[in-house]
């Protein structure tokens, strides 16, 4: 079910792995992104942009980098920060309240975390094959 979420800067929490979210690493880390225990640091923090198609880009605060594929939107693509918009897709989870998915759109890829969404601290976050797991599932809170 297609969502419209406000423009505002989000912190983006996985469900399955409680407390956990998006974190863009430094230029040291190659702006890959990660996820990380939610500190609300402002590198958890993204802003959320709905573009004229129903899409969203997403960039990060305070490296203005939008959330992008490393590679082709493909399995397996670990997400970095890009400075080229990516327009992401945003879906409401059906029997969940304020519970999303992210995914490319016109594909069954989903933003999970590496290896079916198994989750260890500093894990890359990528994309993977809709399932209809829980470790694809996204809880955006609101920062601002």
């Amino acid at each position: 079910m297609v969502t419209d979420i406000q423009n505002g800067i989000y912190a983006i929490i996985n469900v399955e792995a409680t407390n956990i979210c998006l974190e863009i690493l430094g230029p040291e880390g190659g702006y890959s992104v990660v996820g990380k225990a939610f500190r609300g640091h402002a590198n958890q923090a993204w802003m959320l942009q709905r573009g004229d198609n129903g899409t969203y880009g997403i960039c990060s605060l305070p490296i203005p980098l939008f959330l992008n594929t490393a590679i082709d939107p493909e399995y397996g693509a670990k997400l970095v920060g890009t400075p080229f918009t990516f327009w992401w897709g945003i879906e409401s989870e059906p029997g969940f309240e304020n519970i999303f998915r992210l995914f490319v759109p016109r594909t069954c890829l989903d933003v999970e975390f590496a290896n079916n969404g198994c989750f260890t601290p500093g894990s890359p976050v990528t994309l993977g094959e809709r399932l209809g797991g829980h470790n694809q599932l996204w809880r955006l809170q609101r920062l601002a």
